[in-house]
Order: structure tokens, then C-alpha cells, then sequence
């Protein structure tokens, strides 16, 4: 039996979501900058070191931290490009965070930066009023295939280990900020561009059950009876439907 949103949203009790933190790509971009700046100052001592070794006739010990100096000299410019990098993909996700927020004014919640058992965290997750989560994966302009997988994963993830905040299903979309103009579908994962996302979301807020098919496999960590951590395997079974990939939780 089918269930509109509306029904589905008396029947679902708003779960609260947790307080906004800072971006995956932002922290990673601090991280970067400490370790750049350390290794900066670490070449400008070396650096001053080898200029007093060689002041008092130590030079090879002097030409030695010479090559110190200038090897932590690379070495905190490897870290600064990375944190340049870091930096676009916090911009990046910024901007689809500004993007999205107007819905809630609509009666959506918005959760960014969730912690999972994957790699990074989940950018964004926008729930509908009536239910259906969207997860929402953000790239600047280009992905891979491991991308679009990972956000399969997330998908699952939250349909399995979150259940009441998507009890209709979960939604993937993979955005990218920086371009305008693209809406398709890949590997059961929705992409648009950033122009396109907003109305995307919304579509997905009137979803209701439909047949059901493939399976994904989705982890989910439980404690066990003495304190210590395990895996458990669950499934999701994701819906395709209008080009949307629906994960629908596991019974």
C-alpha cells in the first residue's frame, strides 16, 4: 500500500538532529596549515642553525642543515598546496550549505557534516518533512567512480544506522559546486550542479513506497556485551524511480 508524504510525516516523530560543526575539507584545511606552518618554522630554525655552524668553520655540518632547511622548506609547501586544496572543497561546500539552508523554512532539517563509519563524513543530509532523507555528496567540478560508490555507501548507512530520521527511504545526490547546467543519473546516484540542486531536493519530499530492487550492503557498529566495538552486516534495498535512488531501510 502506497503512503503520500503528508501520511507518512504524521507518522514519523521529528528526530533532532545535531548541532552544525565545521566541514570535513575545512578541519582537514587547519590540519594542513598547523603542519605547514610547523614545518616552516621547523626549516627557518635549521636554516639559522647552519648559518652559526658555518660562522664558526663547521661547514659541513653547516652544509648539512643547509639541505635540512631546505627539504622542510618543500615539505611545508607540499602541505600548503594541500591546504589550498582543502580550502575549494570547504568553499565548495559552503555554498551548498547556503544553497539548502532556505528550506528550512519549508519544514526541513538539515544536518551537515555527519560523522560515519567511512572515511570523512557525510557533507550534507537534508530531510523532508515527510520523511525522505537526501544525502548529498559535494564536488567542485569533477568525480570518480569511488565517489559515487562511497555516496551508495553513506546512502545505506543512514537508512540502516539512522532509520528514524528516513524511515521512507534515503536519496543520493552527488552536487557540483562549481558548475551549472548538469542533471543525470550514474551508478543509481543522482548529479546535478549546483544551479539544480535546490529544486532536486524538493522533488524527492513527496516519495512514496515503490518496488523494490537490487540489494547494497550497509555497516553499522554496535558495542558488544563486554564494552568493545563490532561490525554487523544489514542490508538496504535501494528503489530507482524517476532517477532517483531510493534506500529504502532494512526491516
Amino acid at each position: 500500500m502506497s503512503l503520500g508524504g503528508e501520511n507518512i510525516g504524521r507518522m514519523i516523530n521529528p528526530v533532532p538532529l545535531p548541532e552544525v560543526r565545521l566541514s570535513y575539507p575545512r578541519r582537514q584545511q587547519y590540519q594542513r596549515l598547523s603542519r605547514a606552518g610547523g614545518a616552516m618554522l621547523a626549516s627557518i630554525a635549521t636554516g639559522v642553525s647552519s648559518l652559526m655552524a658555518a660562522s664558526i668553520g663547521a661547514l659541513l655540518f653547516a652544509g648539512l642543515l643547509f639541505l635540512a632547511a631546505i627539504t622542510l622548506a618543500f615539505y611545508a609547501r607540499h602541505w600548503l598546496a594541500l591546504a589550498g586544496r582543502s580550502r575549494i572543497g570547504a568553499r565548495s561546500e559552503e555554498e551548498v550549505r547556503s544553497v539548502l539552508a532556505p528550506l528550512r523554512s519549508e519544514g526541513w532539517r538539515l544536518r551537515h557534516s555527519l560523522s560515519w563509519l567511512g572515511r570523512g563524513d557525510i557533507d550534507s543530509v537534508a530531510i523532508a518533512p515527510g520523511g525522505i532523507a537526501v544525502v548529498i555528496e559535494t564536488k567542485t567540478r569533477t568525480y570518480r567512480y569511488a565517489h559515487l560508490r562511497r555516496l551508495q555507501e553513506q546512502a545505506a548507512w543512514l537508512a540502516c544506522c539512522r532509520p528514524r530520521w528516513c524511515a521512507p527511504g534515503v536519496v543520493a545526490i552527488l552536487c557540483l559546486a562549481g558548475t551549472y547546467g548538469v542533471q543525470r543519473v550514474e551508478d543509481d546516484v543522482l548529479v546535478v550542479s549546483i544551479d539544480r540542486l535546490t529544486p532536486m531536493v524538493r522533488g524527492t519530499a513527496n516519495l512514496v513506497h515503490l518496488p523494490l530492487i537490487g540489494s547494497v550492503r550497509c555497516w553499522e557498529r554496535k558495542r558488544a556485551s563486554r564494552g568493545g566495538k563490532g561490525a554487523c552486516a544489514r542490508w538496504a534495498r535501494p528503489a530507482l524511480v524517476a532517477g532517483l535512488s531510493v534506500h529504502w531501510p532494512s526491516s
